[in-house]
Order: structure tokens, then C-alpha cells, then sequence
């Protein structure tokens, strides 16, 4: 520290907006639209996997993201729903009851490992394609529903 021991602003942690006599980001979030223009992620194995033809009598693709918190999971998930004309996007809120939207192909779930086991039972056997950003790996259930995955 080129602060001398005795000086009391030697051991106050420096904040990234100190400067500006703030203690945190004032320009706030990304917002979803902006996030979808700024990302910059390869969706090419992801697209080829959903838009393979789905087999007679078989349940359609599921994708799970996995990863910890800001490894790119909802920057993924926002890109396919500005890729794909029809899909929907459904973030589940900590703490709040999961509202689903499947009204659109392909379904995209933000913090799936918020889902109720009844709510992914039913999502898992639906006929609808599936896209999750998770923190909790969901292959076995998936694979047991006869899901092809990508993960």
C-alpha cells in the first residue's frame, strides 16, 4: 500500500465507484433486450440439437445449461429467445412460485433447479422442447423421460 500504517484510509477497501463517492454501479443491470444485443455466445451446436427432426412417438430435445452464478446460463437462454421466432422465456424468481410458460416452442426456463418435482415431472414429459439454465443437473430425469440431451 503506498498509504503510511498510521494513515486510517490504509485499510479501507477500495470500492469500484469510490471516485464517484458511490458504493455501488449506478448504471444498475442489463436489461433482458440489452442483453440479447450484447451477447455474444456459439448457439450453433445448440440450434442444430433442437432443430433435429423429433422421432414418432418420442419426446422432443431438452438442453440444460449448467453452471455456477455468471457463467453465461440467461445470456445463453436470451440469445436462443431472440434466435428463435416462437419460443418462450420463463424465469423463475428465488422464492417465488414457478410460472411456466408454454405456450410457444421451444420452452426456455431460467433457474430450473427452482422447479417444484411435480412442475419437472410434467415439463419433462410434455411435448414441448426444453431449454434450461440450471444450477442442478436434471440428465437422469431428462434421459428417464426419453429425452435426447444436450448438456
Amino acid at each position: 500500500s503506498s498509504f503510511p500504517r498510521s494513515d486510517p484510509r490504509a485499510f479501507r477497501v477500495q470500492l469500484a465507484f469510490a471516485h464517484l463517492n458511490l458504493r455501488k454501479n449506478p448504471f444498475g443491470a442489463l436489461t433482458p433486450a440489452e442483453s440479447q444485443r450484447l451477447a455474444e455466445v456459439d448457439l450453433a451446436e445448440t440450434l442444430a440439437f433442437l432443430r433435429q427432426p423429433i422421432q414418432q412417438n418420442a419426446p422432443p430435445a431438452a438442453v440444460q445449461f449448467m453452471g455456477r452464478q455468471g457463467s453465461g446460463k440467461t445470456t445463453h437462454l436470451l440469445a436462443l429467445l431472440a434466435t428463435m421466432p416462437g419460443a418462450v422465456y420463463s424465469p423463475i424468481p428465488i422464492g417465488q412460485p414457478p410460472q411456466i410458460r408454454t405456450d410457444g416452442d421451444p420452452v426456455l426456463i431460467d433457474d430450473a433447479q427452482w422447479l417444484t418435482r411435480r412442475l419437472r415431472k410434467q415439463l419433462f414429459r410434455s411435448q414441448h422442447r426444453l431449454v434450461m439454465a440450471t444450477h442442478v443437473d436434471y440428465a437422469v430425469e431428462l434421459l428417464h423421460a426419453g429425452r435426447p440431451l444436450l448438456t
